[in-house]
């Protein structure tokens, strides 16, 4: 449902715009380059512009921070926002209200909202589209755990069938490709150690025959499996 919900954002020429805070920034930031360069979807990670946070928690609050980029972004139906938060966020506890309010927005303005959460009772968990929960197996460990895995499932999300368009680097190189470059090293390989054989087996007739005898000791050692020809 995510991928799919995420896929209508491209095909409608939507933009796509991943917010996180702490852990959750750095997925943005990585995911925007994924699904820009994996995906062609124009992706945007509004907390890359550290000169613009800072101005705006400065000056307008840090709660709006990502509202108002927003609101300048013009954000419309077409969007989409992807979230990356534990606890989703929580209008009666005062929490994530960064989040909490650029998700009001998204609701406001019909844009679509992806959410990669850790705990299903936040306000992201409710307020999403697409809510996917990562399951609390271990209450002492929530934050880890989910944040852990929100970088799991947003490189499934990349390369689900439904987004991606382009390969990744390492995908992209066929077998055979591979096979053709581990040979031609191989050659390469063998070629250089034929080269130092053949220096070798010279010093070596160097140092014990005589000058009129050096071809007779090079044919020798040529003979004793030495020299490789």
């Amino acid at each position: 449902q995510a991928a799919l919900a995420l896929a209508a954002v491209r095909e409608r020429e939507g933009r796509l715009f991943i917010v996180g805070s702490g852990g959750g920034a750095g997925h943005a930031s990585h995911a925007t380059c994924d699904f820009r360069k994996m995906c062609d979807i124009e992706a945007y990670a509004p907390y890359d512009n550290i000169s613009e946070l800072t101005a705006r928690a400065n000056a307008e609050g840090w709660d709006v921070t990502i509202a108002n980029w927003l609101a300048v972004s013009k954000l419309t139906a077409r969007d989409g926002l992807l979230v990356f938060s534990v606890g989703g966020g929580s209008l009666e506890k005062n929490i994530s209200m960064n989040l909490v309010n650029a998700m009001k927005l998204a609701k406001d303005k019909g844009a679509t909202i992806v959410a990669v959460v850790g705990k299903d009772g936040g306000y992201a968990a409710t307020a999403a589209d697409v809510a996917i929960v990562i399951p609390n197996v271990s209450p002492e460990h929530v934050t880890p755990l989910t944040e852990g895995f929100q970088a799991v499932v947003w490189h499934f999300l990349v390369s689900h069938p439904a987004l991606q368009v382009n390969s990744g680097k390492w995908e992209s190189v066929s077998v055979e490709t591979v096979g053709l470059l581990l040979a031609a090293r191989c050659a390469f390989q063998l070629a250089e150690a034929e080269l130092i054989c053949r220096r070798i087996t010279k010093a070596l007739a160097d140092l014990l025959c005589p000058p009129p005898s050096i071809s007779i000791c090079m044919c020798l050692f040529t003979s004793l499996g030495v020299m490789t020809m």
